[in-house]
């Protein structure tokens, strides 16, 4: 029975195909008639225009010279360059330092719209500087500015960030080698137990973390160096980066205890030297104590 039923619907179905089909064809054959009809008396046939969407040479012109294009690719090239770094940055600075920074940022910037009336102002100043003199929308004046409202607290946050940095590796490490030390030290003697590596890598969370905001714009950076030029901070962040980078991988493949070992040997040398002290202070001590009257040589009695 169900054989049936889906025998039956398919058959439905392909005679709901074949009317359409025949109905389409019956419709470009009119079609095709009225052309022909119109042609034949004489008159032009009507053209069937779609709307498509427009292309490169049809878009409005754009008030910038040619020459825009290869810089504006060039821009973009060096921006994302930059962003490479930046993300690899990231990734050495503690996540709790960047969601600070991204909350003190809300706080003590804001950010002008070119429609608000204080915005207004501030982008037509952009578009003067921009286009020598002539208030005309650029790429920059139309664009949200990002302006600094406390400076002075937003530049504290810069140094307590880079503080708090060095803080959360160098507490958990130094307790750690603290626990560890072999025999126990006194805990105010803690920074004895870490070793070169330990202090390397204590440095590269903060300096990251100023390279990280040189980099980009609207950081802590700026309140803390406003004076700075663009291409100075930029430059010299890429610098930054390159070394802390190198350096993060040196310490990252360098051989794990290489200077525990270091300390270890100097240990065993100096316990070697005290051990090699006292054994000849006791010998000197067990010389010194034969009878200096009866037997001042420390020779053995005679028998009988």
């Amino acid at each position: 029975m169900s054989t049936l039923m889906f025998a039956k619907i398919a058959a439905e179905r392909a005679e709901a195909a074949k009317a359409a089909k025949a109905q389409r064809e019956r419709r470009i054959a009119a079609q095709n008639a009225t052309l022909g009809g119109l042609e034949g008396q004489g008159q032009p046939a009507p053209r069937l225009r779609i709307q498509l969407p427009l292309a490169a040479g049809d878009a409005p012109a754009v008030q910038t010279p040619q020459e825009a294009t290869a810089d504006d690719d060039d821009e973009k090239s060096g921006q994302s360059g930059v962003g490479q770094y930046v993300e690899a940055l990231a990734a050495l600075i503690p996540a709790e330092v960047l969601t600070l920074h991204a909350l003190t940022l809300t706080v003590t910037t804001s950010i002008l719209s070119p429609k608000s009336d204080v915005g207004k102002a501030a982008h037509e100043a952009i578009a003067k500087a921009t286009s020598n003199g002539t208030v005309e929308q650029t790429a920059a004046a139309s664009a949200a500015i990002t302006t600094i409202t406390a400076p002075d607290t937003l530049e504290a946050a810069f140094y307590g960030l880079i503080v708090l940095s060095l803080l959360l590796y160098l507490v958990p490490r130094g307790y750690s080698v603290w626990k560890a030390a072999d025999p126990p030290v006194k805990p105010r003697r803690w920074w004895r137990e870490m070793g070169f590596t330990d202090w390397m890598s204590c440095m590269i969370p903060p300096l990251s973390f100023v390279a990280w905001t040189m980099l980009q714009r609207t950081t802590a950076f700026d309140a803390a160096f406003p004076d700075i030029q663009e291409a100075d901070r930029t430059v010299s962040g890429l610098f930054l980066a390159v070394v802390l980078l190198a350096v993060s991988g040196w310490i990252a493949f360098k051989p794990v205890g290489s200077d525990d070992d270091d300390t270890d040997d100097n240990e065993n040398d100096a316990n070697g030297g005290q051990a090699g002290g006292g054994a000849a202070g006791g010998g000197g001590g067990a010389a010194g104590g034969g009878d200096p009257v009866e037997n001042p040589t420390g020779a053995a009695p005679p028998a009988g």
